[in-house]
């Protein structure tokens, strides 16, 4: 899986990006971000490096990380979690893939 936002009304929001640079993306990464993590840190998110999702326990309330430094249990009343866009097998065989 890929981002994932975890989070309560009221309560301190967390990123958990499953890559070191954070954003996967980095347009959107540098719209973002002109010189660091201002945005988020602005907003009061706090934001969580090398995180990769690798299980949600919904009833709990919690979501479960592989890290470098092990696994990692993030408790929140949202979760929501981005999944990973691939093209279709279609295009990527295709001579329109660059």
């Amino acid at each position: 899986m890929g981002q994932q936002v975890v989070g309560q009304k009221g309560v301190a929001s967390v990123y958990a990006a499953p890559l070191a640079s954070g954003l996967s993306h980095r347009v959107v990464t540098e719209y973002l971000n002109p010189g660091g993590v201002a945005l988020f840190a602005q907003r009061g998110i706090a934001m969580r490096y090398d995180h990769v999702i690798t299980a949600i326990d919904p009833f709990a309330k919690r979501a479960t990380y592989w890290t470098p430094n092990g696994a990692v249990v993030l408790n929140g009343g949202m979760s929501r979690a981005i999944l990973p866009m691939r093209v279709p097998k279609a295009v990527r065989n295709s001579p329109l893939p660059w």
